[in-house]
């Protein structure tokens, strides 16, 4: 009996030093930016702002005046899905001679 009082005394011990020494997480949000197309919130606008100052003026649209940062990573890939696709089709309407 004596083993087993000293394992739950160790046992007692360490969990309630455990539970000293465990801090609450913070609990910490941020607003996200939603898509300028569908509306979907995917990215916060401190991170958008820090991509802008980096990336050169004339790369933040595109040959269209689309702003490429300000729209989510879904709809980016479907424009330029439909974009290589109407090239495609474009490209077999002419024939070479």
């Amino acid at each position: 009996m004596l083993a087993l009082d000293t394992y739950s005394e160790i046992d007692s011990l360490s969990l309630h030093s455990s539970k000293m020494l465990t801090a609450p997480e913070p609990d910490v949000s941020f607003d996200l930016v939603a898509c300028k197309i569908c509306g979907s919130r995917y990215a916060t606008e401190l991170m958008l702002r820090r991509i802008e100052s980096v990336l050169p003026a004339s790369l933040h649209k595109d040959s269209q005046g689309l702003e490429w940062i300000r729209i989510c990573p879904v709809c980016r890939r479907n424009i330029e899905a439909e974009r290589a696709i109407r090239q495609m089709v474009l490209g077999r309407g002419r024939k070479s001679p």
